[in-house]
């Protein structure tokens, strides 16, 4: 196996570190310093069967200096970018045994390569069916993880104002939680910036991704709003109360905050909706289409 790699990457480190764990031999190929062709960025995009903008790191300085979140789908045009770019390729990728390739970044993708890897040399992977005790009184974090693990649901980018400051962030976790009345709950993570502007809000703004705008998730959800003006990099209005309405999202919904309770290290916005707008009712932007996202801040 060969990985492309970074080494500063934590998961590049962490990858590494899983396949060494099973005994896999890898062949480490630093692209910054050995950066590929645009043939060889064809052939791994082959294998991967995704297209350049797929693996482009859009919130990177270079891209964002470039304009690329709003490049047509010209591929030979990304291509060409990201071999004259090298930084902007999402890392670390794994060329298999068997002519495929993966994205490495979460322990999904790693049991897909793991299994390959073992399946061509005839061993049993590792990874193991798990049991825990069920009369214990809570499970770690890592045990819990593996019932979620390979899960799908909605990814939706959730706006607000208070105090003159105006915050987004990418939100997984967000449910209907009732019919009639309607009710939405909005769950932030007690680290995010948004969230320390949506405590003192009383609306916000719950936006539903269409499956082609990851630039909008790797913008709300790979930058922190301590570092970077968001709103700045995307076209939007201001709505009820200042909040910030996304225009080029296909649904949302602004909400007035009932409650809000905590969960832990996320703290839940019970909202009642004020006002909707959909444009379309077509697919939406999903988690395991994101999960490789590096957050802006740990949740």
């Amino acid at each position: 196996m060969q990985a492309w790699i970074n080494p500063a990457c934590s998961k590049c480190s962490a990858a590494l570190e899983a396949l060494d764990a099973e005994g896999i031999e890898v062949e480490q190929r630093r692209y910054l310093e050995q950066a590929p062709t645009a043939a060889e960025l064809n052939d791994v995009l082959q294998r991967l069967r995704l297209e350049p903008w797929d693996i482009t790191r859009l919130t990177e300085q270079t891209a964002v200096e470039l304009g690329m979140a709003r490049w047509p789908r010209d591929r030979n045009r990304w291509i060409a970018a990201l071999a004259e770019h090298p930084i902007l390729i999402q890392r670390p990728i794994l060329l298999l045994d068997d002519g495929t390739a993966v994205l490495g970044r979460t322990e999904q993708d790693l049991r897909i390569a793991v299994s390959a890897q073992h399946s061509r040399s005839d061993a049993r992977p590792r990874f193991r069916h798990k049991s825990v005790d069920p009369t214990r009184e809570h499970l770690h974090t890592s045990e819990f993880d593996d019932f979620v693990d390979g899960l799908d649901y909605p990814m939706f980018i959730v706006t607000t104002a208070s105090d003159g400051q105006q915050a987004g962030c990418l939100v997984g976790f967000t449910s209907q939680v009732s019919i009639d009345p309607p009710r939405m709950l909005v769950c932030l993570s007690v680290r995010n910036h948004t969230y320390r502007v949506a405590k003192h809000a009383d609306m916000l703004a719950v936006h539903v991704l269409g499956p082609d705008q990851r630039d909008l998730a790797e913008l709300f959800g790979e930058t922190s709003g301590d570092d970077v003006d968001k709103f700045a990099r995307c076209s939007w209005r201001p709505g009820p109360r200042n909040v910030p309405l996304l225009e080029d999202c296909p649904r949302r919904i602004v909400g007035r905050v009932l409650s809000r309770d905590s969960f832990g290290d996320h703290v839940g916005f019970l909202l009642e909706p004020t006002g909707i707008e959909v444009n379309s009712t077509g697919a939406s932007l999903s988690y395991q289409q994101v999960d490789e996202l590096q957050a802006g801040h740990p949740a």
